[in-house]
């Protein structure tokens, strides 16, 4: 009994030892990234930082980052049945298709309100570093590379796993660091 409750113990002062950390650095990345004006919050300011993001979210936020905001855009329209130029998110997810750095599902969609995947954030990312030569295998050579170039420092996630806004801040964050 005594040795379960230290176990116990020391398994929980482990877990809140890195979820201290975790939010330490959410909470730095956040900081820059609304500084930089990258990440806005909603009508109150507040970022969410628990809560999804989704795909077209995320489209906003790159287009932010790489300065493609207020670039204007041609009169064409998406390849994606489920992005009408009426949606909220059409100018920043052209951008970033059109540039290269996100693209749909295989199926003639984008899923703009999905919630992005770990492994999707990771892609776009190593796209925008340009990191991405030779690497075949999606989304494992993605995931690879990203972790050999620090873009997933102080994250724990898993292929598959749905982001939160705060880690895939940090994310971000950690990739202005390796621009440096």
């Amino acid at each position: 009994m005594k040795k379960t409750f230290i176990i116990s113990l020391i398994v929980l002062i482990f877990c809140s030892t890195v979820c201290f950390a975790n939010t330490q650095y959410i909470e730095q990345a956040s900081t820059v990234l609304k500084k930089m004006k990258i990440i806005i919050g909603n009508e109150n300011g507040d970022l969410m930082l628990e809560n999804n993001l989704t795909r077209a979210e995320f489209a906003t936020i790159i287009a932010r980052l790489l300065v493609l905001e207020n670039t204007p855009i041609p009169d064409t329209v998406l390849k994606f049945s489920d992005v009408t130029k009426e949606f909220w998110g059409y100018s920043s997810i052209y951008k970033c298709v059109n540039n290269g750095y996100l693209i749909g599902d295989g199926d003639g969609k984008f899923r703009p309100n999905d919630p992005i995947k770990y492994e999707e954030v990771l892609t776009i990312m190593v796209r925008i570093l340009n990191k991405d030569q030779d690497l075949v295998n999606w989304p494992d050579d993605y995931i690879d590379k990203a972790d050999s170039i620090n873009i997933t420092k102080n994250t724990n996630y898993n292929s598959g796993d749905i982001i939160n806004r705060g880690n895939s801040f940090i994310i971000i964050y950690n990739c202005l660091n390796i621009v440096k």
